[in-house]
C-alpha cells in the first residue's frame, strides 16, 4: 500500500495515464493532504481525468470533499466553474456547510452561482442563511436568485419575506409568485389570489402556475371562476391548472 506522498507523487506525474490510474486507484477515504489534490484535479488539462474527478468526488460525498472544492466556485474558466458546481450538487447534503461559509463572503456573482447550486441540492436547512443574504443584498441578480432557491428548497418561514419583495419591485413579482407556488400553505395561497386581478399577464401566469402546484379545493374553484371570465392564451393556462387540481 502506497503512502501519501507516494499516492501524491503519482497524481502529479505529467503522465496523464498514470494520473488517471492513481485517481481511479484510491477507493477509501484518502487523507486531506490526497483529498485536496483530487480537488485540484477539476482544472486538470485532461478533459478524462476531469471526468473521473467528477465521478470519484460526486459519488463519495462522505468524503468532505466540498472544502476544497468551493474555492473552484471563484474560478474564471468557466469550465472549472461548471464541474465544480456539478460535483457539489452531486455531493448533496455534506456540500451545504461549506456553500453556506462560502456565500456570505463571496462577491456578486460568486453568491448567486452559490445560490443556484444550493437550490438545487435543495435542503431546507439553507433557508436561515438565504434570507440573510436575501435581506443584505444590493444586487438583483442576487436577490432573483434567493427567492428562487427558498422555493426550491421550500422554505414556509420565508412566506412573509418573499411577500414584502413582491411589493418592492415588478421585477421581482414572477420570481416571487413562483417561489411562494412551490411553498405552498394558506398564506402563499391566499396572497397569489389577492394579487391575481392587481398584476400583469405575466404574473398572472405564474400565479396560475403555482396555484395548480400547491392548490386545494379553494384554489380550484378560484381558478374555475376566472376561467369565466378570461379570453386569450390565458384561458388555456387556466384549463391546464384546474385539470392538474381537479386530479388531486
Amino acid at each position: 500500500m502506497e503512502n501519501t506522498q507516494q499516492i501524491l507523487d503519482l497524481l502529479n506525474s505529467d503522465d496523464a495515464s498514470i494520473r488517471k490510474n492513481a485517481v481511479e486507484s484510491i477507493l477509501v477515504l484518502p487523507t486531506d493532504e490526497i483529498l485536496k489534490k483530487l480537488c485540484d484535479m477539476v482544472t486538470d488539462e485532461d478533459k478524462g481525468i476531469r471526468n473521473i474527478i467528477s465521478l470519484k468526488l460526486g459519488f463519495n460525498p462522505d468524503w468532505n470533499a466540498a472544502k476544497f472544492l468551493v474555492k473552484y466556485i471563484s474560478s474564471e474558466d468557466i469550465s472549472v466553474r461548471n464541474l465544480a458546481g456539478d460535483i457539489l450538487i452531486k455531493i448533496g447534503k455534506n456540500a451545504v456547510a461549506a456553500l453556506e461559509e462560502h456565500v456570505i463572503i463571496s462577491n456578486e456573482a460568486d453568491q448567486k452561482f452559490i445560490l443556484d447550486v444550493l437550490g438545487l441540492i435543495g435542503d431546507p436547512s439553507i433557508g436561515p442563511i438565504t434570507l440573510k443574504v436575501l435581506e443584505e443584498s444590493r444586487y438583483d441578480n442576487v436577490i432573483l436568485a434567493c427567492i428562487e432557491t427558498l422555493g426550491n428548497v421550500r422554505y414556509s418561514e420565508a412566506v412573509n419575506t418573499l411577500v414584502s419583495f413582491f411589493n418592492r419591485s415588478e421585477l421581482y413579482q414572477p420570481s416571487v409568485i413562483e417561489a411562494l407556488g412551490k411553498i405552498g400553505g394558506n398564506v402563499a395561497l391566499g396572497f397569489m389570489m389577492a394579487q391575481y386581478d392587481a398584476v400583469d399577464e405575466l404574473s398572472r401566469y405564474s400565479i396560475i402556475e403555482g396555484l395548480a402546484a400547491a392548490g386545494d379545493e379553494s384554489t380550484f374553484f378560484f381558478l374555475l371562476n376566472k376561467l369565466y371570465n378570461t379570453g386569450g392564451p390565458l384561458v388555456w393556462a387556466l384549463i391546464n391548472s384546474i385539470e392538474q387540481l381537479k386530479e388531486k
